[in-house]
């Protein structure tokens, strides 16, 4: 019996040193855990960055050959490169329409025929024009008859053989004549009538009452609305005439990009399938507007085409050269690298050794980048093999 309970006494002792032990050994495993960092790149903290060189060894040096550029700051010319469209210019279309109503009598063109300036495209037979055409050939003729009863009258007033007031009421008859032909005589120019068809009514000869239209620009018959015999009324569209020895390309560039582009700056139209075609022209005008469909600003120009490149309706690329406002620091975009979202450079130290250096990039410019922070003018950064001098940056980081 002392047996079995001197055996529970010194099992229920080794239980309470265990769990003395067990319990020490998890507050020195707490007070330990406290003293062990967690690596950066598992908590998410970025550290400070630190200066990395690179050393170069001489058969690197050899091997890799890096180019270098000396940066200088400066007012940087660059290309602003945006799509486009070609229209026909303002001035090289033509919307033919009728200034009267009446009937086609006679139709001298058809689609696709190109015509000269002047020339006759139709005819149109029409009481109104008819009434037009003869209320001036008779304003006309007592216009000439007022002026040589005025010229008898004066003879007569010399001789004392007519009064005064005879010769004023002729003059005044004279001067309502003469507007009065002057008004008929803009009613006909007005509705597209030629002084020479004009002439030949007042030297006799006799014509039908017909309205002659004329092309009123050189060009091309894109669109042709009438038939012979047609009836037509005031105002509708005949035919469309549409010269292609220049057309207007409109560019679409972002508002930033737009107030870098003033009128007169050069600037080539070129295609990417056809890169043999370039065309230089200058800048017409830029609509500041934004455009409420492509949420950009509006570039023309007016292009001479060759060999009738680019046509209306074609995608082309405008290739615009401007400047900066101010001058600035750039490096070209192959000698940068990316680590995550910063941009890295590297900036040469001397013959052998390279420092990678973090920098701002305020804006990208065609193949240049510009930089806000981390270089200094004067400084000189790798222009070639950067990609092999950020992974031997990357060696040396390891190496410590």
């Amino acid at each position: 019996m002392r047996t079995l309970i001197f055996r529970k006494k010194m099992l229920f002792s080794m239980l309470a040193t265990l769990v003395v032990f067990t319990s020490c050994g998890q507050e020195k495993m707490e007070e330990s855990s406290g003293d062990v960092a967690v690596p950066p790149s598992l908590t998410g903290e970025k550290a400070e960055a630190e200066t990395v060189l690179i050393r170069l060894t001489d058969q690197q040096v050899s091997q890799l050959n890096v180019e270098v550029m000396q940066l200088e700051k400066a007012r940087f010319p660059f290309t602003i490169s945006t799509p486009a469209i070609a229209y026909p210019a303002p001035d090289r279309l033509s919307q033919v329409s009728t200034p009267i109503s009446g009937r086609i009598t006679s139709l001298k063109v058809q689609e696709g025929k190109h015509v000269k300036k002047g020339d006759l495209l139709c005819e149109i037979e029409s009481l109104e024009f008819a009434d037009l055409a003869a209320r001036f050939l008779e304003t006309h003729a007592e216009y000439e008859y007022l002026k040589s009863r005025v010229d008898r009258i004066s003879v007569l007033v010399q001789k004392k053989i007519s009064p005064q007031s005879a010769l004023d009421k002729a003059n005044s008859d004279l001067a309502r004549a003469r507007v009065q032909r002057l008004a008929a005589h803009a009613r006909l120019l007005a509705m597209g009538i030629r002084q020479k068809q004009i002439d030949t009514w007042l030297a006799g000869v006799v014509e039908e009452p017909r309205l002659r239209v004329e092309a009123p620009i050189s060009g091309v018959i894109t669109e042709q609305l009438i038939s012979l015999g047609e009836a037509v009324d005031v105002n509708e569209k005949l035919m469309t005439i549409i010269e292609l020895d220049k057309v207007l390309v409109r560019g679409f560039v972002s508002p930033e990009e737009g107030t870098l582009i003033h009128a007169g700056d050069s600037l080539y139209v070129s295609q990417k399938n056809f890169p043999q075609l370039i065309l230089p022209a200058t800048v017409t005008t830029i609509n500041p507007a934004l455009d409420p469909i492509n949420k950009s600003i509006t570039v023309n120009a007016i292009v001479p085409t060759q060999d009738n490149w680019p046509r209306p309706g074609q995608n082309v690329r405008l290739e615009i050269k401007v400047i900066t406002p101010v001058p600035v620091l750039a490096v070209p975009g192959k000698s940068i690298e990316y680590e995550g979202e910063s941009a890295v450079v590297f900036v040469q130290k001397d013959s052998k050794t390279f420092e990678k250096r973090f920098v701002v990039v305020s804006d990208i410019l065609g193949d240049w980048a510009l930089i806000q922070s981390g270089l200094q003018e004067g400084e000189s950064v790798a222009v070639s093999q950067v990609f092999s001098l950020k992974a031997l940056s990357k060696f040396e980081e390891f190496a410590e």
